[in-house]
């Protein structure tokens, strides 16, 4: 019994130092201003360094969503979508991982891709504007003129009131409905 209580003891005080050094046991988000702070500085492999700390620790949803960043900015997109794939299915109501996940597929020109991924983010957080615009855009890549329709649509309607609202919301949606009709008349 007193061997059990020891090697816990032992656990327990390695645990505490490593959240020490990482900062987490007092203040977990000093860890991320440090991080964001290096990826600011351009030191990038210094942040993902604490990133992955935090993470070998415990799996925190800002810790996967800045390594998948940070591989991002280091152009090491196919590690950042895993890590983007990891963080949705670890924590599928963290929408910033859809929408990372879909600006990495963007680059890699996975358009189908990242169109879905900020459809199943406009399912969990609709009325973000951004995400809304993001997805006409991606839609409009891909001919998808219904869906580019429905989210300039949307823009529109939940940017009525938002600092980010803007002309462009009705210019696209303008296009968008006369991409459209267009697609519609050479179908038919």
């Amino acid at each position: 019994m007193g061997s059990f209580l020891i090697a816990r003891v032992n656990f327990q005080d390695k645990f505490f130092e490593r959240l020490k050094f990482l900062n987490l046991g007092q203040n977990s988000f000093k860890s991320l201003r440090k991080i964001k702070g290096l990826k600011n500085l351009k030191q990038l492999d210094a942040g993902l360094k604490i990133a992955m700390e935090i993470a070998s620790i415990r799996t925190i949803p800002w810790a996967l969503e800045a390594i998948g960043e940070l591989y991002y900015l280091k152009k090491e997109y196919q590690k950042s979508v895993e890590i983007f794939n990891q963080l949705i299915q670890e924590f599928p109501m963290s929408v910033d991982g859809y929408d990372w996940l879909a600006k990495v597929q963007r680059v890699m020109g996975m358009t189908k891709e990242a169109q879905q991924a900020l459809e199943d983010a406009i399912k969990r957080s609709p009325r973000v504007l951004q995400r809304q615009k993001m997805l006409g855009l991606i839609a409009e890549e891909n001919h998808d003129y219904d869906t580019m329709s429905k989210a300039y649509r949307n823009a529109v309607k939940y940017g009525e009131h938002s600092s980010f609202c803007s002309a462009d919301e009705y210019l696209q949606l303008t296009s968008a409905i006369s991409n459209q009709i267009r697609n519609t008349t050479s179908e038919g």
